[in-house]
């Protein structure tokens, strides 16, 4: 049945677990995205590529269920992850 392939994933009421376990540069990224930064700009404000900016931004969002990057930024800041 397709409810063993989601086991873990889901909580008793179908909605997505959390993990907020968030690495330092995942939680800076949401962090400057939530102040309004394009992904270029967050780049170039932490010396790094626009791609991994990205590859942090969507890690991100999988680890706290986020349909886009602006969820994520809510979700963080809701858990208090970020400010």
């Amino acid at each position: 049945m397709h409810e063993d392939r989601f086991r873990g994933y889901l909580t008793d009421f179908g909605r997505p677990r959390i993990d907020p376990d968030l690495t330092k540069r995942e939680l800076g990224v949401l962090s400057y995205l939530s102040r309004g930064l394009t992904p270029h700009q967050v780049a170039d404000a932490l010396g790094i590529g626009y791609e991994t900016v990205r590859s942090h931004s969507k890690r991100a969002q999988f680890k706290l269920a986020a349909k886009n990057a602006a969820h994520a930024c809510c979700q963080a800041i809701r858990l208090g992850l970020i400010r």
